[in-house]
């Protein structure tokens, strides 16, 4: 992923100091030790929660997609693993998630309002794009051209030409099929691809909420805005290819 963002993104590299560069960065780290959490090495919960955080924390744009990872992954990792280990993991993630989260949670409760309920209530009047346009999105990151062999487009036309390249129904597709992937993988004993699929369809669905609650008001943000859009393709076109390797697999034997 970082190679491939580095070639299709370079100005994330250009300018780390960027918040929407770091958290985009640290949303990198999250999808992958969500992917590690999920398949069973809950041990690593406690630094997906860190890394969670500080995307959420860096830009919203990451917020729905890091927390729904850093909640959802431990789940689908105890389904997998049978093992709870005294939930000694569990209790270090909520540690560190309270050494995270304790300064926006204190400026909250000491201010009125406090910066969460002020996000909260930001734009609350302004329509969103839309489940069309949600679905849009997820159709682009999982196209058959794959997005991340694309370089990312510079400006705002060329942003809304990508997405409107693709329709409603594609998204649709994309997230049944990556639906019908884990769910077989999962009867067919292949526990570690349908774990991996978990974590691309909760991925998936947090994008289509992201793009669909986000402020129409606000849509010339994503001209730079835009680029996370390359992490759940890269995911999705792994699943994909993985599946089609394991069913290749079952068909020579």
């Amino acid at each position: 992923m970082v190679v491939d963002l580095a070639w299709t993104e370079p100005n994330v590299f250009g300018h780390l100091l960027w918040n929407p560069s770091v958290g985009l960065i640290f949303f990198v780290v999250t999808v992958v030790l969500a992917s590690v959490v999920a398949m069973g090495s809950l041990g690593w919960w406690l630094v997906l929660v860190l890394t969670a955080s500080v995307a959420a924390q860096c830009h919203l744009i990451f917020a729905i997609s890091a927390v729904a990872l850093a909640l959802l992954a431990p789940v689908v990792g105890l389904v997998h693993h049978r093992c709870t280990d005294r939930f000694r993991w569990l209790w270090a993630g909520v540690g560190v998630g309270v050494i995270c989260w304790i300064a926006p949670l204190i400026q909250q409760i000491t201010s009125h309002p406090g910066n969460l309920s002020v996000l909260m209530h930001t734009d609350r009047t302004q329509p969103g794009l839309g489940i069309g346009w949600g679905l849009r999105v997820l159709a682009t990151s999982g196209s058959p051209h794959p997005i991340w062999l694309t370089r990312s487009p510079t400006g705002f036309i060329p942003t809304l030409v990508l997405v409107h390249g693709h329709s409603p129904e594609g998204g649709v597709v994309v997230l049944c099929l990556i639906v019908a992937i884990t769910v077989l993988a999962w009867i067919f004993g292949r526990r570690n691809l349908a774990a991996l699929g978990a974590v691309a369809v909760i991925c998936s669905a947090a994008t289509v909420l992201t793009f669909t609650t986000f402020p129409a008001s606000n849509v010339l943000l994503l001209t730079y805005l835009h680029v996370m859009w390359w992490v759940p393709g890269i995911l999705l076109w792994i699943v994909a290819i993985w599946g089609v390797i394991e069913l290749l697999r079952s068909l020579a034997l």
